[in-house]
């Protein structure tokens, strides 16, 4: 069964749009910034690390998915 959604337009307000995007950008080029170079990490460091996102995202990921797959079926979303 599908479903569509249809969204009210609203006026854009382009100075707080721009701001947004700004934001957005610096705290995703802060992020970039902050993690490890990928050609100095050795294949036991990578590996390390996918390890411990697997392990913290393992035991979210059912929650995550059932309250975004709930939460696409709502009128709100």
């Amino acid at each position: 069964m599908n479903k569509t959604l249809t969204m009210p337009q609203q006026a854009a307000d382009s100075s707080s749009n721009a701001t947004i995007k700004e934001t957005i950008n610096s705290m995703i080029n802060e992020l970039i910034v902050s993690l490890p170079n990928p050609v100095q990490l050795t294949s036991e460091g990578r590996r390390g690390i996918i390890a411990r996102y697997t392990a913290v995202l393992e035991g979210n990921f059912i929650y995550w998915m059932t309250a975004a797959y709930i939460s696409v079926q709502s009128e709100e979303a």
